[in-house]
C-alpha cells in the first residue's frame, strides 16, 4: 500500500509518462487526417510520433507531465514538453535543421532572442529523421496581432535585434553542411538554390518565363554589387509568424523562431525581406525604425537592398495569384520595375 502511494506521488509530481504519450500519438493519429499536414515527409514521424518523441527527450530529464503536438506543417512537426522545464522538440528536413541549429548556437553567443539548443542530431543516429530541441519561447504570434500600432512596435524591437544579428560574423556562405564544413558556393548559388530548394524557382518560371526570370535574377542575385560584401550570421528571410510576443496593455517580443535555411551571407538580404507588401505598412516601418536607429544604412547597402527586395516582392505576389489577370498583373509589374531599374542608376 505504501509502495502504491509513493508511486502515485511520483506520478503527481513528474507525469505519468504511458498516459501523456499515449495521448501525444492519438493526436498524432487525428493530424494524419488533415491533408495540409500529411506528407511523405510527416506521415512516418506522426505514425511513430510517441516513440520519436521519446528518445528525442530521453537525457533531458524533462520528466513530462504534458506532450502536445504543438505546430504540423507538410515539412515540420514541433511538439511541446512540458514538465520540470518546457522544450519544443522539433522534426524537419535535414537542411532545415542544419540551419537553425548554427543560428541558434550563434545567436546565443550574444544572448539575443533565439530558441536555446538543448540537444539535436542531425546525422540519423539515434532516430531516422532530423530533430532538435529547443528551449520554449513564450507568447503569441504577432502574425495575430490585429493592431498597426502593436505590430509597428514589435517590429521595432524585432529591427533591433536582426541589426545586432547581423553583426555576427559567419563562417561561410548559405549554411553549414551536416558534417559542420561549409562548401565553397558563391553567393549568386547560394541564392539559386534556395529558389529551388523551396519551390520557388519553378514557380517563376511559370509565371514570367525563362526570358523574364533570366533579368529578374540577373538583377536582384547575379548583379556584380550583390558579390561585395562581409558575410553575417543571418535569420533567413522576416516572418510575422516567426516573431513571439506577449501583450499585456503593451507588446514585447518574446523571441524569434523558425529561421529560413539561408543563415549566412548578406545581411541585406534579410533587411529586405522585411519590405514585402504582405508584412503590412506597420511592420514595414517599425522594423528598418529599429534596424537602423543606431546607425542609418549605407548608400550600398540601400543600393543591394533595392535589388533584393524586388525579388522578395515578386515572390510574395506569386503566393496571391490566381487567375490569369493577377498573371498578367505580375508580369506587368516587374517588366516595369526592371526596366525602370536599369535605366536609373543606383
Amino acid at each position: 500500500m505504501g509502495d502504491n502511494r509513493v508511486i502515485h506521488e511520483v506520478n503527481a509530481v513528474f507525469g505519468h509518462s504511458d498516459d501523456v504519450y499515449e495521448k501525444l500519438q492519438a493526436a498524432a493519429d487525428l493530424a494524419m487526417l488533415d491533408v495540409q499536414v500529411t506528407s511523405d515527409f510527416t506521415r512516418p514521424i506522426l505514425n511513430r510520433l510517441r516513440d520519436f518523441v521519446s528518445v528525442a527527450i530521453s537525457s533531458l530529464k524533462l520528466y513530462p507531465d504534458t506532450i502536445h503536438l504543438h505546430h504540423a506543417t507538410i515539412d515540420r512537426i514541433e511538439v511541446r514538453v512540458v514538465g520540470l522545464s518546457t522544450a519544443i522538440v522539433v522534426f524537419a528536413p535535414v537542411e532545415q535543421l542544419v540551419s537553425e541549429v548554427y543560428l541558434n548556437k550563434m545567436a546565443a553567443t550574444k544572448h539575443l532572442p533565439l530558441p536555446h539548443l538543448l540537444k539535436h542530431d542531425v546525422t540519423f543516429t539515434s532516430l531516422p529523421v532530423a530533430y532538435a530541441v529547443y528551449s520554449f519561447i513564450a507568447g503569441v504570434s504577432l502574425y495575430a496581432i490585429e493592431d498597426d500600432v502593436m505590430q509597428r512596435v514589435a517590429a521595432k524591437q524585432v529591427g533591433r535585434t536582426i541589426r545586432s544579428l547581423h553583426l555576427i560574423a559567419a563562417h561561410g556562405l548559405g549554411a553549414p553542411q551536416v558534417s559542420g564544413k561549409w562548401a565553397a558556393r558563391s553567393w549568386h548559388a547560394v541564392i539559386q538554390q534556395w529558389l529551388s530548394d523551396r519551390g520557388y524557382y519553378e514557380r517563376l518560371l511559370e509565371l514570367l518565363g525563362p526570358r523574364l526570370l533570366g533579368q529578374l535574377l540577373e538583377y536582384t542575385t547575379k548583379h556584380s554589387s550583390l558579390q561585395q560584401f562581409e558575410a553575417s550570421v543571418m535569420f533567413g528571410g522576416i516572418e510575422r509568424q516567426s516573431v513571439m510576443v506577449m501583450v499585456h496593455g503593451n507588446i514585447q517580443v518574446e523571441g524569434l523562431m523558425r529561421s529560413g535555411r539561408i543563415v549566412a551571407g548578406d545581411p541585406m538580404f534579410d533587411v529586405a525581406s522585411s519590405m514585402r507588401a504582405s508584412l503590412g505598412a506597420g511592420f514595414r516601418q517599425g522594423f528598418i525604425d529599429g534596424y537602423t536607429s543606431h546607425a542609418p544604412l549605407s548608400s550600398n547597402e540601400v543600393a543591394r537592398v533595392k535589388r533584393y527586395a524586388l525579388l522578395w516582392r515578386t515572390l510574395d505576389m506569386t503566393m496571391q495569384i490566381t487567375t490569369q489577370h493577377h498573371k498578367d498583373a505580375l508580369v506587368h509589374s516587374v517588366t516595369h520595375v526592371l526596366a525602370e531599374a536599369l535605366i536609373v542608376p543606383d
